[in-house]
């Protein structure tokens, strides 16, 4: 007959005492900027966003426009940023980093066309010309068919997809007005 101590023992060893690294756990995503507070930096994955806290070096490693990462994380309860973009977890480790195969050409360009739907629920823009481009994360007043886009916008150009020009990653600062000549 067991006592009651032997039991206990038992159970925590069949079980498996958590280690103390339990909340850890690893993520892999796309690296997006954002003009959010004078640019924030998150993990987008699957939709879901993390901002990463910790080792600055190692955070800032991570700031590379479209670069996939696969970095070890855990929870960081109670924590805040000002950038507000997505969950804050602590990053205990960059695992991997794949850049594109080329510098993918970012630009600065003013846009005007009519929201389409893609057969794969992605949204685009199409303009007069018939140039297509993607749009990442469009707000819920382009989520209709024939809803009208004109901003400026900031586009990665290459060839993620042959079909589109290339993709709206969000709004870019409109370039100042000429200085008056004298």
């Amino acid at each position: 007959m067991r006592t009651p101590l032997a039991i206990l023992l038992t159970l925590t060893f069949a079980v498996g005492a958590r280690p103390a690294s339990a909340q850890q756990f690893l993520l892999h995503g796309k690296m997006v900027t954002t003009h959010v507070e004078g640019g924030c930096w998150y993990l987008d994955v699957a939709g879901k966003h993390y901002e990463f806290i910790g080792d600055s070096g190692a955070v800032a490693s991570t700031h590379i426009e479209g670069a996939y990462v696969t970095v070890l994380v855990e929870a960081a309860k109670g924590a805040m940023s000002a950038c507000m973009v997505g969950e804050v977890v602590k990053l205990i480790e960059v695992q991997q980093s794949e850049r594109h195969p080329v510098d993918m050409m970012i630009a600065d360009m003013d846009i005007r066309g009519k929201m389409r739907k893609a057969p794969d629920g992605r949204w685009y823009v199409v303009t007069a010309k018939n140039a297509k481009f993607l749009l990442t994360h469009p707000a819920a007043c382009y989520k209709h068919n024939g809803a009208k886009y004109h901003r400026f916008s900031r586009v990665v150009h290459g060839p993620d997809r042959e079909e589109y020009v290339g993709t709206i990653i969000g709004d870019a600062r409109k370039p100042a007005p000429p200085a008056p000549a004298k």
